[in-house]
């Protein structure tokens, strides 16, 4: 891959993946998808993928598990 001696440019383009994802307030799974799809023709790792999605889409489960409680009632 030519980028690939390009890390900031890809984590760039993945960025701006995302921004245009949320941009009408929700990351749908198909867009998800996308954007999943993109990270691994990119070779992000699950890690970084993730990294780069906590910056639009916050994961509060992981915190309601920490806790020991659901975060729906």
């Amino acid at each position: 891959m030519q980028f690939s001696r390009q890390p900031q440019l890809l984590e760039l383009m993945m960025d701006m993946l995302f921004r245009v994802s949320v941009a009408d307030g929700v990351l749908s799974e198909s867009e998800e998808q996308l954007i999943h799809s993109a990270a691994r023709v990119f070779n992000f790792n699950d890690a970084e993928y993730s990294k780069l999605k906590s910056r639009y889409i916050k994961d509060f489960e992981k915190y309601y598990a920490i806790l020991g409680c659901s975060g729906w009632y």
